[in-house]
């Protein structure tokens, strides 16, 4: 009984002091901007799975958070030339710091989207945007055709936000003679969801998702792919 209850109390004394150096781990990066401790965790899970892929090559890149992860794209889009490099919690600085892996399967195009991980976590719209600018760039000097895709509402975040970040995204593709894809216009009104469109006010449905996929196949026509 003595030896339970003493291995009770140090598995709750290991899971206070892991936890309480987690929160204040958590608090800085917060304070500091930085990707959560969290999310470089689980990116670095996926860059070894990305090292351990056999595929070389791929004409598409889905690149994003949770919500470009959730779907087999191959399968939605009856392909076999599309890769997922959604990772779910990810923000477009992880994305950045990941890009290197888009540019490994030389791709022909890759669809992005991103921004609502990093604006809940109190990144401004203007700093999620130039993240964005410097993926973009580094694509687009990579031969890679960049398609910029709106961010979705959320119900993690104000409908101001995403609207300001959107904004930026449209003024820039069209300075920059990019394809600019306004998801929202067809999966929202009135800035959320439409009915069947999402489970829980951020994620797709596969009634979402076939909607999706359709207007990544207009692009796609768009640049003969």
């Amino acid at each position: 009984m003595f030896l339970n209850l003493l291995f009770i109390f140090l598995l709750y004394n290991t899971y206070v002091l892991h936890t309480g150096v987690r929160h204040r781990i958590e608090k800085f990066l917060k304070a500091h901007k930085i990707s959560s401790y969290e999310n470089v965790r689980n990116n670095d899970d996926f860059k070894d799975l990305y090292v351990a892929y056999r595929r070389k090559q791929a004409n598409i890149v889905m690149l994003g958070d949770s919500v470009t992860q959730g779907v087999e794209w191959n399968e939605l889009m009856d392909r076999n030339d599309i890769v997922n490099r959604g990772i779910g919690g990810d923000n477009t600085l992880g994305m950045l710091r990941r890009v290197d892996f888009v540019y490994q399967l030389d791709p022909k195009i890759c669809f992005i989207m991103g921004g609502v991980n990093d604006m809940k976590d109190g990144i401004s719209a203007e700093e999620v945007f130039d993240r964005y600018k410097k993926i973009i760039v580094g694509l687009k000097e990579h031969g890679v055709i960049p398609v910029i895709q709106s961010t979705f509402y959320s119900i993690k975040l104000s409908s101001e936000k995403t609207d300001a970040l959107n904004r930026l995204l449209k003024q820039y593709a069209e300075r920059n003679g990019l394809y600019y894809m306004d998801l929202n216009q067809f999966l929202t009104t009135n800035k959320s969801f439409n009915s069947g469109c999402s489970f829980d006010g951020t994620h797709l449905t596969g009634q979402g998702y076939k909607i999706w996929g359709r207007e990544v196949e207009n692009a796609l026509k768009k640049y003969g792919l």
